[in-house]
């Protein structure tokens, strides 16, 4: 299989301990085999971000803080983003608030995946 890509950044609503029956673990572990994976989940509300590699996994979850959805704080989500240290990135968003990322973020694969997320976060619904 020929991959032109360096990472697979997954911009989510969810958490990854509760993935294991979505599509987004399996589309994650498929990814890892191929490159490193950085799923995004925004579960924090007064710490700043920090990375989790997953034990025996080319996957790291990247813990953010909530606010960081809100337009006005969304570079700061820039700066987790430059520190990956990517150049060739697949964008995966499942995330529609990052409205401001997903137009700025210089990816030339952009996927937004809009299938379970309608209904299943309590974040601003």
């Amino acid at each position: 299989m020929n991959f032109n890509y360096d990472a697979v950044i997954m911009l989510t609503f969810s958490i990854w301990k509760k993935e294991a029956r979505s599509n987004r673990y399996h589309y994650a572990s498929r990814f890892s085999k191929l490159c490193p994976v950085y799923f995004f989940q925004f579960d924090l509300k007064f710490r700043d971000n920090y990375f989790e590699k997953i034990k025996n996994s080319n996957i790291i979850i990247v813990h953010c803080n909530k606010k960081y959805l809100v337009n006005n704080n969304q570079h700061k989500l820039f700066n987790i983003l430059e520190k990956i240290k990517t150049k060739k990135p697949l964008l995966w968003i499942y995330n529609y608030l990052l409205d401001d990322i997903i137009r700025n973020f210089k990816s030339d694969m952009k996927i937004f995946h809009a299938t379970e997320d309608f209904f299943c976060s309590d974040l601003f619904f």
